[in-house]
């Protein structure tokens, strides 16, 4: 982790400046012990004094995670020095779990990382569901997830219906909680967490609608989908059973601002069975 910035005012000790923005107390007793500071040019300790139009800069490389990585072939759709963004395929654990502890995508990525000989411990910044497809966005460092969390994320998902809303574009605002009578199963709960979902219709024929979701929980696009009668292709769970095994639904886009150059970045990806 390679960070800059320009000290915009006068009387901050360094240790300060870097609280300010957004360094964990815990992460900078890490840089403390295991980084270096830099203030234009020269290194520092944590409790230098800075002066206005300092140019401060922080190097700390963070410890790769203990889940194994595994050699397997990710999708890279976009990579910076920050940043990774990878097509996760359907029916892939986004994480290592008990389950999945070494087929998932983390682990897939942490090999990649490894071929390149970088110590990376990756972080998630959105995940999906198992059965869904999609783009994921995975910084490099603990620090950089942080700030992805502080601009807004707007994912777009596309998905096939088996039949379309009564009208051609709408919005979904139905909260939703956990099914009492499942592990994984969510249901439409009034006293449930509050989602909303937009939607409108881009192929009547294929039955393909254009997706924004504003909260994310936990099978939202499905359980709100389902309740209204319209369930994805291919949803065993809150759908109709289909035995090709894919769920006609992936996040194709992104849109958010660059946590370290602040450029807006749009990414897109669709899912092979698109045709644009």
């Amino acid at each position: 982790m390679k960070l800059k910035w320009i000290v915009e005012d006068n009387n901050y000790m360094v240790k300060d400046f870097l609280l300010e923005k957004g360094i964990s107390r815990n992460l900078g007793r890490l840089i403390k012990l295991y980084g270096q500071i830099y203030v234009n040019g020269i290194e520092v300790y944590n409790y230098y004094k800075l002066s206005k139009d300092d140019e401060i800069v922080v190097v700390y490389e963070e410890k790769g995670s203990i889940y194994p990585s595994i050699n397997i072939k990710i999708d890279v759709v976009y990579e910076d020095d920050y940043l990774l963004i990878v097509n996760k395929p359907f029916n892939l654990s986004s994480m290592p779990t008990n389950k999945y502890f070494d087929n998932n995508l983390l682990s897939y990525v942490k090999y990649y990382f490894n071929e390149k000989n970088e110590d990376i411990n990756p972080h998630l910044v959105n995940r999906l569901d198992m059965a869904t497809s999609g783009l994921v966005i995975i910084t490099k460092q603990g620090y950089l997830h942080y700030e992805m969390q502080k601009n807004e994320l707007r994912r777009f998902y596309l998905a096939k219906l088996e039949c379309l809303p009564s009208k051609e574009s709408g919005i979904i605002n139905l909260p939703i909680g956990r099914d009492e009578t499942s592990k994984i199963k969510r249901k439409i709960d009034i006293n449930g967490k509050y989602a909303i979902t937009k939607y409108n219709i881009i192929n009547k024929v294929e039955k393909i609608v254009n997706i924004e979701i504003e909260t994310g929980r936990t099978h939202q696009i499905r359980v709100h989908f389902s309740n209204i009668g319209c369930s994805v292709i291919g949803d065993n769970l809150y759908g109709n059973f289909n035995d090709n095994d894919l769920l006609y639904l992936s996040c194709y886009k992104l849109l958010f601002i660059h946590p370290v150059t602040k450029e807006r970045l749009e990414i897109i990806k669709y899912p092979n069975w698109y045709k644009d």
